[in-house]
């Protein structure tokens, strides 16, 4: 992902056993979810994340059939 500057950045991203499941736990903790759930044919489903003190990080669920 490119930062407002354009300089690319690093975005740690975890795996998770579902993607919506695990949005919905960030939201209720108080985190949000700025880039919902897409895919990535061939590797599988991932949505980007604000924790409670603005840092962005990825959740990713493998699913090499993910279309």
């Amino acid at each position: 992902m490119r930062h407002k500057d354009g300089a690319p950045r690093t975005v740690n991203t975890v795996e998770v056993a579902d993607v919506e499941e695990a949005a919905a736990k960030v939201q209720q903790s108080g985190g949000q979810v700025v880039v919902p759930k897409f895919v990535i044919p061939g590797v599988g489903y991932l949505a980007y994340c604000l924790d409670t003190e603005g840092v962005l990080f990825g959740i990713h669920k493998a699913d090499p059939s993910a279309k």
